[in-house]
């Protein structure tokens, strides 16, 4: 696994309101149980650490976790 999704997965895992749940690239989004807080603090975080600003849109449409990993490698500076 590539740190660009360990962070992510272990992030959007910090702000899940499952947090004993197991996280993997395979988990829907939906099954994490993030409100809007805890998804825009998570956002916040992959942001700063990368150094990257996602749009809210593409984020939104985002079903996996794997989707949301790819979304920030596609933000990332090469």
């Amino acid at each position: 696994m590539s740190d660009l999704a360990w962070f992510v997965i272990s992030t959007l895992k910090q702000y899940s309101a499952s947090s004993t749940m197991e996280v993997s690239a395979d988990t829907p989004i939906d099954i994490l149980k993030m409100d809007s807080l805890s998804t825009l603090e998570a956002v916040m975080v992959i942001e700063d650490h990368f150094g990257i600003e996602l749009d809210p849109a593409q984020f939104s449409s985002c079903h996996t976790v794997a989707d949301v990993v790819a979304l920030v490698a596609k933000a990332k500076p090469a």
